[in-house]
């Protein structure tokens, strides 16, 4: 059976750029919850990679995930947009202390990381390995624009101790495979050219990725005074929700199984 390891960002709206309080998270505050829901009728499991500069305003919404069965993971302290060349103290204090005031909140080793932005660099796996961690996930695959790392295979794969999963890349566009750019291209439209790119092929994995806020529509945004998150989500429409539930169901028909990762490293390790 093909996996897929479906993946969310949980930061702050407009990719962790504003200070994480309530009215800066309306992505975490209306959708977290609906999709919880969603996700508990569909019988799927996700993987949530964690800003911790939300635990304040959003603790007990960790709890529920992982309270259902989903991967909780680390994102880094304060998605620093940075992280690939700020001073190394700075980027293993936002590594270590994540992955601490995770575990404390769940009471559950936290195995796996995500660099804000896709920022990986030289020397992380290094310092995820002897920080406990088991897999990354912050490189996608083939060929990319930056700030996006560049990586040739699609598939997980091992370096040392770690697994990286790296995150899949949209059919002749140099973007990863996230929800933003797939409703973009509009989701009728990618699952016509996945069925004849992608089903046509042998694809044992699929790792895509979404944010909270990529599923707001224009009313659940009108708190921000940013002109261009405005000009972003009057783009956005309430069909958002719809769209999804549509790209999902697509995957469980074509029989697609949804995994945790570290699920999957734990089984390869065995």
């Amino acid at each position: 059976m093909k996996k897929i390891f479906l993946s969310i960002d949980v930061e702050s709206d407009w990719g962790g750029r504003l200070k994480a309080t309530q009215d800066n998270c309306q992505g975490i505050k209306i959708i977290i919850p609906k999709l919880l829901h969603f996700f508990n009728d569909e019988k799927i499991k996700c993987n949530f990679f964690i800003s911790t500069n939300i635990l304040t305003e959003f603790k007990g919404l960790i709890q529920e995930m992982a309270h259902d069965g989903h991967e909780i993971a680390s994102h880094g302290k304060n998605h620093l947009l940075n992280f690939d060349t700020a001073d190394f103290l700075t980027v293993k204090d936002e590594i270590y202390q994540s992955k601490i005031e995770l575990e404390e909140i769940i009471t559950s080793k936290i195995y796996g990381f995500r660099a804000p932005q896709f920022r990986n660099f030289p020397g992380l796996y290094d310092l995820l390995e002897k920080m406990g961690y088991l897999y990354d996930s912050s490189i996608v695959s083939k060929k990319i624009y930056l700030p996006y790392q560049l990586n040739q295979s699609s598939n997980p794969y091992s370096i040392g101790q770690l697994y990286e999963f790296p995150v899949s890349r949209m059919m002749f566009f140099n973007f990863p495979m996230g929800f933003l750019w797939i409703n973009i291209l509009g989701v009728k439209t990618f699952i016509s050219i996945f069925k004849q790119h992608y089903l046509s092929k042998k694809v044992d994995y699929l790792t895509i990725y979404l944010h909270p806020f990529d599923l707001l529509c224009t009313k659940d945004n009108s708190k921000t005074n940013l002109l261009v998150p405005k000009v972003f989500y009057n783009y956005n429409n309430k069909n958002l929700f719809n769209n999804f539930k549509e790209l999902i169901s697509f995957f469980k028909t074509y029989n697609f199984n949804f995994e945790n990762f570290s699920s999957h490293v734990i089984n390869k390790k065995k």
